[in-house]
């Protein structure tokens, strides 16, 4: 059951945002925004990011605990940034890809709007 509920919630959320969207830089405001939305020991990766319809797509690489306090390898989450630049107030994790169908949905979303790993 929650499988469906995380596609939905994806789906809805990323409806807005067109699929042409163009390739754009992160600011280290928005940076900050993307790591305060993991828990602390989160270890980044590539973040890579889509303008669109003046919000921003992001997409990147995590390794996160788990519940046993183990890294569990790095993922493909995706997100968005409400607003851009020093101006973003938000970013919503979308889907923290901690699973191969949620990892290969995210990889799908990216590349839909010109973001690739």
């Amino acid at each position: 059951m929650r499988r469906p509920i995380i596609v939905i919630c994806i789906a809805l959320a990323t409806a807005a945002l067109p699929v042409s969207a163009g390739a754009y830089e992160l600011n280290d405001h928005e940076k900050n925004l993307i790591h305060r939305g993991f828990a602390g020991s989160s270890q980044f990766g590539e973040l890579k990011a889509a303008e669109a319809d003046g919000n921003i797509l992001v997409c990147g690489k995590v390794n996160a605990k788990n519940q046993f306090g183990q890294y569990i390898g790095e993922t493909t989450f995706a997100g968005a940034l409400m607003g851009k630049g020093d101006d973003a107030a938000t970013f919503m994790l979308l889907n923290d890809g901690t699973n191969p169908i949620d990892a290969k949905a995210n990889e799908a979303l990216c590349s839909q709007h010109g973001i690739s790993f």
